[in-house]
């Protein structure tokens, strides 16, 4: 019988290995619409969304903003995407960048997340291409700093507390300066990825068959 234990236990070993390397991210987030913009959406509309990356990918861009900041773009690769479901619509990205942003003294944000969605779809159906979607979430001035210097693997909501803007997003259509509707974010809740659930519920049914194999022995 102690092979067969040990065999099972490297096997759970690598199931969570394997668990434990993975980059890919998700956070589903929930709001409601604050300003209705071209969109229509009326004020209230309960808004949901989902956003996930890879935190492996590089920064294609590194600089500064003038005095006031450093910032790090990302072009996330699929299946990173941005999506949100507004009365029963769903909006889901083809392409999404990433921006994390560092404020220097004298700035009106201390660290900054964003995220923009573009190659829109409206339930499976292309959108015009200048319209485009973004998330926000940052933190007051001159506060500890909650981001690095690359795409952080966990977000946690309360972190940012920026007095007026800490945590939004927009969806930006139609024309005119009544383009944009926004939406506030009230929760945000990492989610497992398939591939962790997978790997996951590999090890637990593997630590079931060991547990079952010991007792007959």
């Amino acid at each position: 019988m102690k092979p067969k234990f040990a065999w099972g236990a490297l096997v759970l070993s690598l199931a969570f290995a394997a668990n434990a390397s993975a980059e890919l991210v998700s956070y589903q987030f929930t709001g409601v619409v604050d300003k209705s913009g071209a969109y229509g959406a009326a004020l209230g509309t309960a808004v949901t969304g989902l956003i996930t990356y890879d935190t492996a990918t590089s920064a294609d861009v590194v600089g500064p903003i003038g005095t006031k900041a450093q910032l790090l773009h990302y072009l996330v690769p699929a299946p990173g995407q941005l999506q949100i479901t507004i009365g029963g619509d769903t909006i889901a990205s083809t392409a999404m960048g990433i921006v994390v942003r560092d404020g220097f003294s004298g700035s009106n944000v201390s660290d900054q997340f964003t995220a923009s969605g573009s190659g829109l779809r409206l339930n499976g159906t292309p959108m015009a291409p200048e319209n485009y979607m973004d998330i926000t979430l940052a933190t007051r001035p001159n506060s500890t700093s909650v981001l690095g210097d690359s795409l952080p693997a966990t977000l946690n909501l309360a972190d940012f507390d920026a007095p007026y803007f800490a945590h939004y997003g927009a969806l930006f259509t139609g024309s005119g300066p009544d383009r944009a509707l926004t939406f506030t974010i009230d929760t945000l809740t990492a989610v497992p990825e398939p591939s962790s659930m997978l790997t996951g519920g590999l090890g637990l049914a593997m630590l079931g068959g060991l547990l079952r194999a010991r007792r007959k022995s």
